[in-house]
């Protein structure tokens, strides 16, 4: 629905980075040696379109190389090569399986996932892998790449973990044979009920000689009511630190607590400079809604989510910032409903505009500064059709001089025409590495 799609243009607009002001030391000085003007809607979004082509060229599909190019080749010569001998790498998941499982009968089979249970290490070698070792604290895949160098995929887990269940992990095999000696179909149905131990910290290395292409660190805290997830009373904190050749990507805080909240904080890095910046939070509840299916079994029907109060900012490269609140989300998409029901009644679609408006306070800084140069409001696009005048809720930005552009018109191709190039290209060299 297009409120949807509005919508979107609001969180797109609050939600790609975060820096308070407080975060820079240069935040609170408005001085503006060694910066670009910015007081203008022309000077304005001739800024965000450089600085949209400075990250741009700062992120270039070639620095993934390396690890495509393994991939590549390991897909083509190990995984997808129908003449190399997996058996053993399969056998061994088998048994993994089987050592899971803690309850196999006629109805039913409940494995209990551990990371414990799936260690090892294996050697590819000129016609198939080969396990070296069994056991032990880490699954190890030992190969070679294109040009002969030694990489190593490896995953560790902690010893440490937190069992949780379910009926999200769960499944029921229904089946009806046909019994030739009665001359009817007989039904029979198996249980699969599954528990995943999560360990409170996994690490995940690629490496090739003695360089480390690839490094993720996860660590969890789950706080469970017994071992069933209840998204109303849960709280799980996770955070991440992964290093992708010369990139940064840190989780500091992804935080969900089941009564009241939900907040995150990611930085995104190349060679120590920070690229992006994300922060948020969102005040509110979910839930598990549960039904019985077909065969009377109870399965989960949706996650209801009554989402309150949204907060979060944009920082890029620390020369552009978006920081932006919602007072309520929930009552903002109910106003956006109501503007769609009048979306042929002028007077109170703008009513409905006014409303959603109360409810949005979005602005954007430049380079540092504390004050905001511009900020990002609702405004009516009107259509003429054969059921006559409807008018749809769009994003826009204003200045300090009272001037207002639509995104459309703001962001028009011609301005950005560079950047959209630049843009594409990057996403066909993406494609061409795939290849």
């Amino acid at each position: 629905m297009k409120k949807l799609k509005l919508f979107g243009y609001v969180l797109m607009a609050m939600t790609i980075s975060m820096t308070t002001v407080a975060c820079s030391d240069d935040s609170s000085d408005d001085s503006t040696q060694n910066t670009v003007a910015t007081s203008t809607p022309e000077e304005q979004k001739a800024f965000l379109e450089s600085t949209a082509r400075e990250l741009l060229d700062k992120v270039q599909a070639s620095d993934f190389k390396n690890i495509a190019d393994i991939e590549k080749y390991a897909n083509e010569n190990y995984l997808e090569n129908k003449n190399y001998n997996s058996d053993p790498v399969e056998d061994w998941f088998e048994a993994c399986l089987k050592v899971c499982e803690v309850t196999s009968n006629d109805n039913l089979v409940r494995r209990v996932y551990k990371a414990a249970n799936f260690t090892g290490c294996f050697e590819a070698g000129s016609s198939g892998w080969t396990q070296t070792k069994t056991g032990g604290d880490v699954l190890r895949f030992t190969f070679k790449d294109a040009n002969n160098n030694n990489c190593v995929l490896e995953a560790k887990a902690s010893d440490s973990y937190k069992e949780v269940a379910s009926p999200l992990f769960d499944d029921t095999d229904h089946k009806y044979r046909w019994n030739p000696e009665t001359s009817t179909y007989e039904y029979s149905s198996k249980r699969y009920e599954n528990v995943i131990a999560v360990p409170t910290e996994i690490t995940v290395t690629l490496t090739r000689g003695s360089n480390t292409l690839v490094s993720v660190k996860v660590n969890t805290s789950l706080e469970v009511n017994g071992n069933i997830i209840d998204l109303e009373r849960d709280n799980y904190n996770v955070t991440i630190a992964a290093k992708v050749n010369a990139y940064d990507v840190i989780v500091d805080k992804a935080i969900y607590k089941g009564s009241n909240s939900a907040e995150v904080s990611t930085t995104i890095k190349k060679n120590n400079e920070t690229l992006v910046k994300v922060e948020g939070k969102v005040a509110g509840k979910a839930k598990l809604t549960y039904k019985q299916d077909y065969y009377g079994d109870r399965v989960v029907d949706d996650i209801e989510v009554e989402p309150g109060e949204a907060w979060a900012n944009v920082n890029v490269l620390n020369k552009v910032r978006v920081e932006g609140k919602v007072t309520s989300v929930k009552n903002l998409i109910e106003v956006l409903d109501e503007a769609e029901d009048y979306r042929y009644e002028e007077a109170k679609f703008n009513s409905c505009l006014a409303s959603a408006n109360e409810k949005i306070d979005i602005k954007v800084y430049y380079q540092g500064k504390s004050s905001s140069d511009s900020s990002v409001k609702l405004i009516g696009s009107a259509h003429r059709g054969n059921s006559g005048v409807k008018y749809e809720p769009t994003p826009a930005i204003f200045f300090a001089d009272e001037t207002r552009y639509s995104f459309e018109s703001f962001f028009d191709e011609n301005t950005f025409k560079k950047v959209i190039e630049n843009f594409e290209t990057l996403l066909k060299d993406f494609e061409h590495l795939a290849d």
